[in-house]
């Protein structure tokens, strides 16, 4: 499957006033003191208040009272403006003449207080409040009288204080308005144990109470002067913190002009390495310095993760994307169409690096998560984020396709197709590259399918919109030509159509050397595939020195590239050992053929503990391979174990998906009654030879010419097997059955197939000798010899049937006729043949 295309975030971004910290706070009603005068009755918040903060708009409480406002970028300081309850009143007015300082640790308290309540309270308050002053004038009152009778004080100045005191006491009702004022605006919810207490205290009137508290903290004068000290050092150091934050910010200043200057000269210096084909690492090294020179600069870290996902440093682009989707949360903050569109597009570069990294669990999490972001946005704005939909549907298919689950594949491809061909439709020019990366995913995913009518239109699609902007830009679309060729190529392949085949697959290498030549780390694994692909043609072709020389190069570049990253090629390394030991096991070059086919067995292990739904297939069929080849080494016990590993598995996949692995089911089925048949285990044998044509006669049924010589196979094989167990009218349906199939593909190319229908005739006329039907057993050998007037053996078994007839001239005759053939046919006989021994028995010859 060809790979998605790495993302580049192009969106446009809407216009918003910058924002700074984000102030949380609440509105309440106030705590107040219990009428026992000690325990406090606690506040409670308040929902659907309207705060005004001056110069924002208004903001409404939610559950549990909670608000909160952005102030502008650079403002730490905000006013209270109001704030509206109908029924409810500011418990502080003086609160709106109060500037605050931004906290993210501290809530902006509002209280309100119900205005009845606080009318009433407001009258309480006054009410203790003038009783507190009446009994202090009494007391004091009583203090003059005391001096007066002692003589302390005289008459006169006895008279003038008491006047003073009622003075006061006759003037007080502003004071008396003025403190219950502030008792109905204290929030005993915001004082500490120390402060309620007081507070407490002067509320009731316990006058001395209150000032002794306060004086426990010391002299109210040496406080002043400590406050005052602490003034003055505080002064002086913020006179030298001034200093140095104005030599900071110069600091920072240069600091900052000589990063931006360091981060442009790394771009420039990744410029020119990227340029130089054997400078790669160094271009990477770049962009990781500039990227680490500022992680919160969004572009540096993007670029740094965009190269090293196209270099195949997965691990270190894994990293730097998930930096990159921590900035934009804090960047685009108050832009949430913004961070939706920016997150799709690195959520999709994942998807994609999860998937090379053939962990499709994390590759679907984060394209799910790209999906519902397009989808999200393109049903706000359908026009603006049709491309990028696009893209995560495209993706979502090559996934699916690579997971096997065809049905979702197909899906997200023809959703993608949709939106491109719309998006192609209105601009041409923009959309074509990628309509023909959909296409050329239809391609793939038809050819998985073997709807190869379908792969083909697709792929020639493909194939022409990349011819057209190849023409255009060579460089930068040789790759997507050669990887829509390379996909042609293996169509015609599995076509048979060898010579279209060569010529696409050849075009495609052409292609890939030029693009390896300028960017050895980039193409090496694509060129690789194209090699191995040739090795797979040239032994289609029985081309063994050509598949093993393709082969063998890709087998030398996959190894490189599984040492520099074992995870990520364990399965490309598999599979040209897997065609390695295919080959060998053609050129009965036993020993390396069991060699690669247990090196891809144990990639393959690896490969399907970790993803078994992906690598099942390939497992199953490696199992098979060395289950045939240990058959053909006489290891039965081997085979059996393999042969029935792949059954195994190959029943899952047949369920699963029987359009794709019924033909390997039974493939695997048929060489278990091989096995059995070797073994003499002829029920077992019968067994699976009748499974196995169950799935070929279905197969053939809807495709005849591609199944009838397996069928036939099969058929001939349960002939012979039903005569050895005597059941002679079984073994003559299927002997017939055979018979009729053979002379079909005999007709239709009689080189290939004249042995094959000569041995069914054979294995036919042995079987009505059994049955005493000489008469069919001489009929139907003589068309054999038709066939084949040369072979030898043919008149041997002619002249056995005449002996058995006691027919002795003629079967005579025939014995004459098979040295006259071959003179030195007993040379492969050296216990004779069943005519020889009958003619010597019968004197006949010597």
């Amino acid at each position: 499957m060809k790979r998605p295309l790495l993302c580049i975030i192009m969106f446009a971004v809407m216009a918003t006033t910058a924002v700074g910290q984000t102030q949380q706070g609440y509105v309440k009603t106030r705590g107040k003191l219990a009428a026992d005068g000690k325990s406090i009755v606690p506040g409670v918040r308040l929902s659907n208040a309207l705060v005004t903060i001056e110069n924002l708009s208004p903001v409404k409480s939610g559950a549990n009272g909670a608000f909160s406002f952005a102030l502008p970028a650079g403002t730490n300081h905000y006013r209270l403006q109001g704030a509206e309850l109908k029924g409810y009143t500011l418990a502080d007015p003086d609160a709106i003449r109060q500037t605050h300082t931004y906290s993210k640790d501290l809530p902006l308290i509002v209280v309100l207080e119900d205005m009845k309540q606080r009318e009433a309270d407001l009258e309480a308050a006054r009410k203790s409040v003038r009783n507190t002053l009446k009994r202090e004038i009494r007391k004091k009152q009583d203090e003059l009288d005391s001096l007066r009778d002692v003589h302390a004080i005289t008459q006169a100045k006895y008279d003038s204080l008491v006047r003073d005191f009622w003075e006061y006491r006759q003037s007080s009702e502003k004071l008396v308005n003025e403190m219950a004022e502030r008792y109905v605006s204290t929030d005993y919810d915001q004082l500490d144990d120390f402060n309620r207490r007081v507070q407490a205290y002067i509320e009731s009137g316990q006058l001395t109470k209150a000032d002794s508290m306060i004086r426990t903290k010391g002299s109210l004068e040496e406080r002043f002067l400590r406050v005052k000290q602490y003034e003055a050092a505080n002064a002086q150091r913020t006179a030298e913190i001034q200093q140095e934050q104005e030599a900071l910010d110069r600091s920072r200043q240069f600091t900052q002009k000589e990063k931006m200057d360091l981060a442009n000269d790394l771009y420039r210096q990744h410029l020119i390495f990227l340029q130089q084909p054997q400078m790669q690492d160094s271009a990477l090294y770049c962009m990781k310095l500039r990227a680490d020179l500022d992680t919160t600069n969004i572009d540096a870290v993007r670029d740094y993760a965009l190269l090293s996902h196209s270099q195949k440093a997965f691990h270190e682009a894994e990293k730097y994307y998930k930096i990159v989707l921590r900035n934009y949360k804090k960047h685009y903050a108050a832009n949430p169409e913004a961070y939706h569109a920016a997150s799709a597009t690195i959520q999709n570069n994942l998807g994609i690096l999860y998937s090379d990294l053939n962990d499709y669990a994390a590759s679907e999490r984060y394209y799910k998560q790209a999906l519902e972001n397009g989808e999200s946005l393109y049903a706000a704005n359908p026009e603006a984020y049709r491309a990028s939909l696009a893209t995560t549907q495209s993706n979502l298919g090559c996934l699916y396709s690579d997971l096997h689950d065809y049905a979702s594949s197909e899906r997200y491809f023809k959703l993608a197709l949709e939106n491109r061909e719309k998006l192609f439709s209105a601009n041409p020019a923009a959309y074509r590259a990628d309509l023909a990366n959909t296409q050329n995913g239809l391609g793939n995913l038809f050819s998985d399918l073997h709807d190869y009518a379908s792969s083909e239109r697709y792929y020639k699609l493909a194939l022409g919109n990349f011819e057209k902007l190849f023409a255009a830009n060579p460089a930068a679309y040789r790759a997507d030509l050669a990887n829509t060729q390379n996909g042609l190529g293996n169509l015609y392949m599995a076509l048979h159509d060898y010579a279209n085949s060569e010529k696409y697959l050849i075009m495609a290498l052409e292609n890939k050397k030029k693009l390896y030549a300028v960017n050895p780390e980039a193409y090496l694994v694509t060129l690789a595939t194209t090699q191995n692909n040739l090795g797979n043609l040239y032994s289609d072709l029985h081309d063994n020195a050509n598949s093993e020389k393709y082969y063998k190069l890709a087998l030398e570049n996959k190894k490189k590239l599984y040492a520099a990253n074992s995870e990520a090629y364990r399965a490309d390394l598999a599979a040209t050992q897997y065609n390695l030991g295919r080959l060998y096991y053609n050129l009965h070059d036993y020993a390396n053929s069991e060699k690669y086919y247990k090196l891809a067995l144990g990639n393959y292990e690896r490969l399907f503990s970790t993803y078994p739904e992906v690598y099942r297939a390939n497992l199953a069929m490696t199992q098979n391979n060395l289950g045939y080849l240990y058959r053909i080494l006489r290891d039965y016990a081997a085979s059996e174990k393999y042969y029935k590993l792949a059954l195994g598995k190959l029943d899952t996949l047949n369920v699963t998906n029987p359009g794709i692995y019924r033909a390997n089911l039974a493939l695997n089925q048929y060489n278990l009654g091989t096995l059995y048949r070797d073994l003499q285990d002829y029920a077992t044998s019968v067994k699976y030879y009748k499974l196995a044509l169950n799935i070929w006669e279905k197969l053939s049924a809807a495709n005849s010419e591609a199944y009838r010589g397996t069928l036939a196979s099969t058929q001939y094989y349960l002939g012979t097997l039903y005569s050895k167990l005597h059941d002679y009218a079984a073994s003559e349906q299927y002997y017939k059955l055979a018979l009729g199939n053979y002379e079909k593909l005999y007709a239709a190319n009689s080189g290939a197939y004249r042995a094959i229908l000569v041995q069914t005739q054979n294995g036919l006329a042995y079987l009505y000798v059994k049955l005493n039907d000489y008469v069919s057993a001489i009929s139907i050998i003589d068309e054999a010899i038709s066939l084949t007037p040369e072979d030898a053996n043919l008149y041997d078994s002619k002249g056995e049937i005449l002996l058995m007839q006691g027919k002795e001239q003629e079967a005579l005759k025939m014995w004459q006729k098979v040295l006259e053939l071959n003179p030195k046919f007993l040379d492969d006989y050296p216990k004779g043949t069943n005519l020889s021994n009958g003619l010597k028995a019968n004197g006949l010859i010597k």
